[in-house]
């Protein structure tokens, strides 16, 4: 990986502008996992489309590695979760999923 890949992954210059990112105002709003969810899929499912599609692979696994540290500093006890929240969320994303495939074919 080279340096200036490292930084198109990481802090492009188009993320860094202002003084704070969008992902940490993400952050601090409860929101991260599914930001980091949606950016995994979007990056996955048009890698082959771009010019240098390990860039977008590279991109992938930074959301990901952002997502499994938050999942690790946040996550409680299996008994503890609430069911109700991840039925949910199985829910949006198969809600997701139906119009994805309704619109682009699937």
């Amino acid at each position: 990986m080279t340096h200036s890949n490292t930084n198109e992954v990481t802090k492009p210059a188009h993320y860094t502008s202002g003084s704070k990112e969008a992902i940490e105002f993400v952050e601090a709003t409860g929101m991260l996992e599914g930001f980091c969810l949606g950016n995994i899929i979007k990056y996955l499912y048009r890698y082959r489309q771009k010019d240098n599609p390990v860039l977008d692979l590279m991109k992938a696994n930074e959301y990901l590695v952002r997502l499994i540290e938050h999942v690790k500093k946040n996550e409680k006890p299996k008994s503890k979760y609430n069911t109700e929240y991840w039925k949910e969320q199985q829910r949006l994303m198969q809600n997701a999923t139906a119009e994805f495939e309704c619109r682009y074919g699937g």
